[in-house]
């Protein structure tokens, strides 16, 4: 599935330490074995591979190493890019979606290129640094926990997003307090990050926001 892509990503650092010829194809066909993995989380596997190719690990190990990297590599950025970081970045720009702010879906995408360029540029020199090594690294960095803690940061934000929006919109012309409005988000924010502890998705829970925002007229 990725393993061409991989194979062309490392191909210019074969060629530095195999040189040209019959020794850069083998090295490069041996990288086109199946491999799939969180995109982001490649880059560690691709830094580690060119170090262990570097020191001359033979077809074999490489091969049980990307095996062995890849399930859990593509679970914790799973977890932590696609469930955690991408929602907090949508809440992060929801408000000034709310007030008409073209520019709101720019600024997301803006935020999460660097996000991804970012990580794949440290993680992939974590892997350089690190070689076979990087498995104990990429479980020191706790991604699995961080993931935990920006999803309950997620409830926390749609919680006072939707107090916000509410206060400044229906409530206010329905002639209903805004100690309401921000006692509701409160009880909304506990609520939802019970919710993610239980596994509930963040994204469900933007999906849901956003849903309850149009319902009740909040959107421009």
């Amino acid at each position: 599935m990725q393993s061409l892509g991989f194979a062309y990503a490392l191909e210019p650092a074969l060629r530095r330490i195999h040189g040209r010829g019959p020794a850069l194809r083998r090295a490069t066909e041996r990288h086109l074995d199946f491999f799939n993995t969180h995109p982001f989380l490649a880059a560690a596997i691709l830094g580690a591979v060119i170090r262990m190719e570097q020191e001359g690990a033979g077809p074999e190990e490489l091969r049980r190493f990307k095996r062995a990297l890849m399930g859990p590599c593509g679970a914790m950025g799973d977890s932590f890019f696609w469930g955690a970081v991408k929602p907090l970045l949508v809440l992060a720009v929801f408000g000034f979606a709310l007030t008409g702010r073209a520019w709101a879906p720019w600024a997301f995408l803006g935020g999460f290129v660097a996000v991804n360029l970012g990580a794949r540029a440290i993680l992939f020199r974590q892997g350089l640094r690190s070689g076979a090594a990087v498995a104990g690294a990429l479980m020191r960095w706790d991604l699995l926990g961080w993931s935990r803690r920006l999803k309950q940061g997620c409830a926390v934000l749609l919680g006072a997003g939707l107090a916000s929006a509410l206060e400044a919109g229906p409530f206010e012309s329905w002639g209903i307090p805004g100690w309401a409005a921000l006692a509701g988000g409160g009880v909304l924010a506990l609520g939802l990050a019970q919710a993610s502890r239980q596994g509930v998705r963040a994204e469900w829970m933007v999906w849901g926001l956003v849903a309850a925002s149009v319902f009740l007229g909040m959107m421009p």
